[in-house]
């Protein structure tokens, strides 16, 4: 849980205009919190070859998360993902060390992470803090009528939905490119009929 928190609240500069396609200097900020100091120290970059894929499908995936997520919690995951990519085994995900169970669950939501081994695309669902910092750029696509909106910085590309329009949905995508990460997102689809 602590991982998405500080994954959501991570500030990511932007790119090309800023939200609502204004062009102009962007609102950036010079110093990072504590925070976001020991996160980007410890996981702002996943070396390539640290996760592995498994052979789970998404179909397995969903069957797990419909077991043990609450019913008001979306249960949304990629309808499409980039060649070669499959769940990742658990992995370090926190500053101790420890290993997460992938999915990773808690009470208001959920993360799951995909990689091709070099790749890493994590989907997370009801984050327990808003991604709201730093300027955003329009993504010209939707989720369920949902604008998206995009950030990316240091090899990361984070998609969203906006603030304050139902449950947030962020994917992040690392070594892929906006694109990408835009298309799983616009791709999410509803597995609400896996068993719930």
């Amino acid at each position: 849980m602590a991982m998405v928190a500080v994954l959501v609240a991570v500030l990511f500069a932007g790119c090309a205009s800023p939200e609502g396609g204004a062009a102009g200097p962007s609102a950036t900020r010079t110093t990072l919190s504590t925070m976001e100091e020991a996160f980007r120290a410890a996981h702002l970059s996943t070396p390539g070859g640290l996760l592995t894929p498994v052979g789970t499908t998404v179909a397995e995936v969903a069957a797990t998360l419909a077991k043990g997520l609450d019913s008001a919690v979306p249960l949304v995951l990629p309808g499409w993902l980039p060649a070669g990519f499959s769940l990742a085994a658990p992995f370090r995900g926190t500053g101790s060390g420890a290993s997460l169970p992938n999915p990773h669950m808690w009470v208001t939501g959920y993360a799951v992470t995909f990689t091709d081994g070099d790749g890493r695309l994590t989907v997370v669902v009801g984050p327990d803090q808003e991604v709201s910092e730093g300027p955003w750029v329009v993504a010209g696509a939707a989720l369920d009528g949902r604008r998206l909106r995009v950030h990316r910085d240091a090899g990361l590309v984070v998609v969203e939905t906006g603030p304050g329009d139902g449950i947030p949905v962020v994917v992040v995508g690392e070594r892929l490119t906006v694109e990408e990460v835009v298309r799983v997102a616009a791709g999410l689809r509803n597995e609400e009929a896996a068993g719930r």
